[in-house]
């Protein structure tokens, strides 16, 4: 399993971390998205990438705003409203092409 990390820049300019990991000995099926929890980071999931990557699986999780290596208030939320986070976005970004 490889681990490879792209950063996106959100609308307000704050730089949000993205993990991907892939197996590359088996061809790619389907892509699985992660989103973390309140206090967590993305890479506390990379056992579940391990237990996916080898079915075929390509993983993502983004450290969102304050969480990990993305920037902002560390363990501040904005608001939960969909349309102010880039988690709906995550899986339709061509920048996740890390």
């Amino acid at each position: 399993m490889t681990e490879s990390t792209v950063t996106l820049t959100t609308a307000d300019g704050l730089s949000l971390e993205v993990r991907r990991w892939q197996d590359d000995t088996v061809p790619h099926r389907w892509t699985f998205v992660v989103v973390h929890g309140l206090g967590e980071h993305s890479g506390r999931y990379q056992h579940l990438a391990a237990w996916f990557t080898p079915l075929g699986a390509t993983v993502y999780a983004m450290d969102q705003r304050g969480h990990g290596r993305s920037g902002g208030q560390r363990g501040h939320a904005p608001g939960l409203n969909p349309s102010n986070t880039p988690i709906t976005s995550t899986g339709r970004s061509s920048a996740l092409r890390c």
